[in-house]
């Protein structure tokens, strides 16, 4: 509509002002529509309830990059939140409803690596995709739910990954590998969530420490669908080598100071 009066605008005035072309006869065909709506709604309530917005046009052109633009549009208009899955992380670890940011938590894979495998891999733990030997029991391709290392109690996901015995001794040498470089304080103590990957760590070495527990993470499910107990210095050597090639492009290239903890590794 015209700001001075209750005329629509021309043709040539709506492609002015909103910076796009349009064919008349779909022009037409907008008119009419309006003019049906304002024949049935109160002219007074409709006049009053008009708002300005911006076409959706004017920011994709600005944008640098369009396609993530739309992708991002299109995106918050069909997804929803995995509460089921956020619900359930907070029963295992004994948490709160706002004790996990949850925006951090998924866009933490992004942050420290650019493997698409390793992001896939986060992305289905986050989201209890994961299929364990409990859940592979119920649909019947297991018969046996008993963890795939200590043979002693269900394999869920929180057990597999924090609370077996051979898992948390796993934890412990990497800690302890951490602190022995000066990669975390000597104070700092690992919980579920960080190991997880449902908090991130905040060290000078974050970044760094970040990478080692996702490695970490990956580590240990590979070990369960090989039925194979994690060994620590085969966990440094796949870290190592997924490290170089990530980083630099290749195997050979020396490693940086902060990464000074994988020296010596074969």
């Amino acid at each position: 509509m015209k700001d001075t009066n209750n005329n629509f605008l021309s043709l040539q005035e709506l492609q002015k002002k909103y910076g796009f072309k349009i064919q008349p006869l779909t022009y037409c065909g907008l008119i009419s529509a309006l003019k049906s709506l304002w024949k049935t709604s109160n002219r007074r309530d409709l006049t009053n309830n008009c708002k300005e917005y911006e076409s959706f046009s004017s920011p994709l052109i600005k944008f640098q990059k369009p396609s993530k633009l739309v992708y991002d549009r299109l995106v918050a208009m069909k997804a929803s939140a995995p509460t089921l899955s956020q619900h359930k992380w907070l029963e295992d670890c004994n948490l709160r409803q706002n004790d996990i940011n949850w925006s951090a938590a998924y866009q933490l894979a992004s942050k420290i690596t650019k493997s698409t495998k390793l992001r896939e891999f986060q992305f289905r733990l986050l989201h209890r995709r994961l299929p364990t030997n409990d859940f592979l029991t119920k649909i019947r391709i297991k018969e046996d739910p008993q963890c795939s290392f200590c043979k002693e109690e269900c394999e869920k996901l929180i057990h597999l990954f924090w609370n077996c015995p051979i898992t948390a001794l796993f934890w412990e040498k990497m800690v302890a590998r951490l602190k022995t470089f000066q990669s975390i304080q000597d104070d700092f103590s690992l919980d579920r969530t960080l190991a997880l990957g449902l908090r991130p760590v905040s060290s000078k070495f974050h970044h760094q420490v970040n990478f080692c527990f996702l490695i970490a993470r990956h580590f240990i499910w590979l070990c369960k669908i090989k039925d194979s107990a994690p060994s620590f210095q085969e966990c440094l050597k796949y870290l190592k080598s997924l490290h170089r090639v990530h980083a630099h492009g290749t195997v050979n290239h020396s490693l940086p100071n902060e990464w000074a903890f994988l020296n010596g590794i074969s």
